[in-house]
């Protein structure tokens, strides 16, 4: 047993089982001994899991959360002596730690958040962030110093506008401008995507439109910003002037991907080329994650090595010293560093910077770099950093993408090695060895990478490209070969004024990649829109690929009943028979074919889109129009039969409201008055109003048996930071 290991006789019997017996147990049950000396690789994933229940239930606790952490962490130290008792403790104190963690990271990005939507009124602040939309619009970020008609301590730190006129203003400048601000937008249905979560972290506290030009105010404060100001504006101005010289050579969609490649900026992009990209599989060419990062940073990594090599070979006598394959690596290591503050730092280039971080010390000591252990200490540091991340379908992908190449080329390599070998497979000659490897390195990356990114895929998008292997079989080589190495050139020529040809290279390659993905995405089939997948489903695929990936010796009868149980719950999940949108205006109600209908005068396009996608409707990918089947609207609502008997009405007027509670089983009604609520609505009627929405956002209806079952978007009783209640 090595040193620091669990005695056996704790985990399993010691008589001797029959072999029979020995195998089914070890394709069942977990081999806990085998895996406690490599604990370390759990570690980010207890860490997260405490991270995901603060952030999933409630802030109850976190205090208690510490003190359970350092009483099971002393706990751990008196009896790791105890060989049976210290493992059990050392789980529950990551665990804890994860979850106080969360909740003090919580405290420490509090901030105000509007509350109620705001005629427009005047903001002054100072431009800390420009992006372009394809729209022609521009997207601003304004560190926000007064809002007129609001407290100082109900005034955001930070607010998103979008201006359709010119900005007349330099990002660190003081400005002012008049806008309509509203709250940042909360899911728009229950279990759906969160903006409001996201613009908490990011210190925005309300977004919005301007109706007037954003200007310098010239009234503004004159004392100079903090270093953190002027260093995060100096960032900001470097993206925005290379974004300015990308589209001084490249146009529409071409331009706007290759900014998007080189600074992160994606607002550029229609929507039309981001859909197909999404289609074909391809849209992870557009998160600056670990492909981008080894791109740049190897590829400048090999350019100065063989600079290096060269100058030494030249002249022994003053290079003849110099450590080449080190002094490579700091250099490259420089413009990793580069890449992230350029691209804007996001979750999968926060990881793709620790991991070629680990690589490029992995050189400078000789070590082994790529290895399970480092992609778990890059998880460790990413969500110490940010730990909202783990619930961040940008941090999940990511990281599970990595995990599964490397396990996948871990227990490849015996046969990339034999293949490649004069006596194996691929024995016709160097060139072709070279390139049958690369054409199976790029099959197998697709393949790992999707099979380990598809439940994400399917949670947060409701989507599953199945043709991406063949996009990605005509796409990524020029990924790999023309496009990033264009945009390294190009970024290293920008000082020079030379950056034209590399950049008019570059969109070579983008086009190439928009033809195929527009190809790939209109063959049939190129896209399976799916229901929404319960959370306990993807705990369950999640814990199955934990088990395929970090397991020493994987269980594989528990794996392959994990993942069952995962498709049996997403089978028979319920779906909602009515959606209520937070406003409500809008309602889905589904009809006698099994899809939705929408009442309301004018739907929000955006919500629907997200309502019919997680119901598995491929009509919410292809845009087209609202149904409208069985419902029958008026000047005063609209009302339609549900699913199982009855009427649900939407009141628009409260003139419609006494009709509509006496016909109606349910009754959205926006505007009501209490003296028609308790004359009219409380007999067997479910009344769904205006104040209910605002407290608890959106609604999902589901007919039992017992009645109307209702669940909403937001707790009234627990709210969140980032879920404030309305003021009545």
């Amino acid at each position: 047993m090595p040193d620091g290991g669990i005695p056996g006789a704790f985990w399993r019997r010691q008589s001797g089982p029959g072999a029979a017996e020995t195998r089914l147990r070890a394709a069942v049950f977990p081999d806990f001994a085998a895996e406690y000396d490599h604990f370390f690789l759990w570690v980010p994933v207890l860490f997260g899991m405490g991270a995901a229940v603060y952030f999933g239930f409630g802030p109850d606790g976190v205090i208690l959360s510490v003190a359970c952490a350092a009483v099971f962490a002393g706990a751990a130290a008196w009896a790791w002596r105890f060989k049976a008792i210290a493992p059990f403790l050392l789980v529950f104190t990551v665990f804890l730690a994860g979850h106080a963690f969360a909740g003090l990271h919580t405290m420490l990005r509090a901030a105000p958040v509007l509350e109620e939507p705001t005629r427009a009124t005047t903001v002054a602040g100072r431009l800390v962030g420009l992006e372009p939309r394809a729209d022609g619009r521009t997207r601003a970020i304004i560190a926000v110093s007064s809002i007129a008609g609001l407290e100082d301590e109900e005034t955001p730190v930070r607010v998103r506008v979008t201006s359709a006129q010119p900005i007349d203003a330099a990002i660190g400048q003081p400005v002012s401008l008049r806008a309509v601000l509203l709250p940042p937008p909360r899911a728009s249905q229950p279990g759906g995507y969160n903006f409001a979560f996201w613009a908490y972290f990011q210190g925005l506290g309300a977004v919005g439109f301007s109706v007037t030009p954003i200007a310098i105010d010239k009234t503004g404060p004159a004392s100079a910003p903090s270093f953190a100001k002027r260093w995060a504006d100096f960032w900001w101005r470097l993206r925005w002037s290379i974004a300015g010289r990308i589209d001084g050579v490249l146009e529409d969609d071409q331009g706007a991907l290759a900014t998007a490649l080189i600074t992160g900026l994606r607002g550029g992009i229609s929507e039309e080329t981001v859909e197909a990209l999404r289609t074909a599989g391809l849209a992870h060419v557009l998160a600056i994650s670990g492909m981008h990062m080894a791109l740049m940073a190897g590829g400048a990594f090999m350019a100065i090595r063989t600079v290096l090599a060269l100058a030494q070979a030249l002249g022994p006598s003053a290079f003849g010293r110099w450590p080449v394959k080190q002094s490579a690596a700091i250099a490259a290591f420089c413009v990793a560093l580069f890449y992230l503050f350029l691209s804007g730092g996001s979750i999968a280039t926060q990881r793709a910077f620790v991991m070629i971080t680990i690589v490029f010390t992995a050189i400078l000591f000789s070590r082994s770099a790529i290895t399970m252990r480092n992609v778990a200490l890059a998880a460790l540091l990413v969500l110490l950093w940010r730990p909202d991340a783990v619930l961040s379908a940008s941090f999940q992908m990511s990281f599970a993408a990595t995990m599964a190449l490397v396990a996948g080329y871990e227990r490849a390599r015996h046969v990339f090695s034999n293949a490649g070998s004069p006596g194996g497979l691929m024995r016709h000659g160097r060139g072709t060895r070279t390139v049958l490897l690369f054409i199976g390195g790029i099959l197998l990356t697709t393949v790992l990478a999707g099979a380990a990114t598809a439940p994400f895929a399917a949670y947060h998008f409701n989507r599953i490209a199945p043709l991406t292997v063949f996009a990605n079989l005509a796409a990524m080589p020029l990924v790999s070969i023309v496009i990033m190495p264009a945009a390294l050139l190009s970024l290293g020529l920008m000082p020079l004024g030379l950056e034209a040809v590399p950049i008019a290279v570059m969109g070579i390659g983008l086009e190439w990649m928009m033809t195929v993905a527009e190809r790939v995405s209109a063959l049939d089939g190129a896209v399976a829109v799916v229901p929404a997948m319960p959370a306990t489903t993807l705990c369950l695929f999640v814990a199955a690929g934990l088990a395929v990936t970090l397991m020493q010796r994987r269980p594989i009868l528990l794996i392959g009943a994990l993942v069952a149980g995962g498709f049996v719950i997403w089978s028979g999940a319920n779906r909602p028979d009515v959606l209520i949108n937070e406003r409500g205006t809008m309602v889905a109600v589904r009809n006698g074919e099994g899809v939705f209908s929408v009442m309301g005068r004018r739907p929000q396009r955006f919500v629907l889109d997200n309502w019919l996608k997680r119901d598995g409707d491929l009509a919410g990918v292809t845009g087209e129009p609202a149904r409208r089947d069985g419902v029958t609207c008026d000047a005063l609502g609209c009302i339609a039969a549900l699913p199982h008997g009855g009427l649900v009405a939407l009141s628009l007027d409260q003139e419609s409201l006494i009709e509509d509670c006496r016909r109606a089983r349910i009754v959205v009604a926006r505007f009501i008055s209490w003296n028609l609520k308790r004359a009219h609505c409380e007999n067997g009627v479910t009344l769904i109003e205006g104040a209910a929405l605002r407290k608890a956002g959106a609604h999902a209806i589901y007919i039992t048996e017992d009645g109307p079952r209702i669940i909403t978007a937001r707790d009234p009783e627990n709210p969140r930071p980032w879920d404030p209640g309305t003021r009545d």
